[in-house]
């Protein structure tokens, strides 16, 4: 039977995938630069400074000019967490608590079709 012990690591991997893409290296896709510092960017624009006040995004992009390398990645890691929390959580939560129960009804029909055949 399919439980949250074994579904955590699946729940787990969009985070990944979301702050992984920003810590690769600058590659080439499609004959687009693509990885790294440029998704770092594109999270913090469109990910962080549209929600902001203007004066507040000003102040964040003048600190992020001057930002070391560890900063900027500690800062990705935090945009990344909330659009996981926000956008891709409660559907993937949906979607597991829908297995989970599939799981736990087919198990005790299972179960119980095999108390009816071995009753009679």
């Amino acid at each position: 039977m399919t439980s949250w012990i074994r579904l955590w690591p699946l729940v787990l991997m969009p985070y990944l995938v979301l702050l992984g893409t920003g810590l690769l290296p600058v590659s080439t896709f499609f004959g687009r630069p693509w990885g790294g510092p440029i998704v770092r960017e594109w999270f913090l624009n469109e990910g962080l400074l549209s929600l902001l006040s203007p004066a507040m995004g000003w102040q964040l992009v003048r600190w992020y000019e001057q930002a070391e390398l560890w900063q900027e990645i500690l800062l990705h890691a935090l945009i990344s967490l909330n659009i996981y929390v926000f956008v891709v959580l409660p559907p993937l939560l949906l979607l597991a608590m829908g297995i989970i129960r599939f799981s736990a009804w087919s198990m005790a029909t299972d179960l119980a079709q095999k108390r009816r055949y071995f009753k009679s």
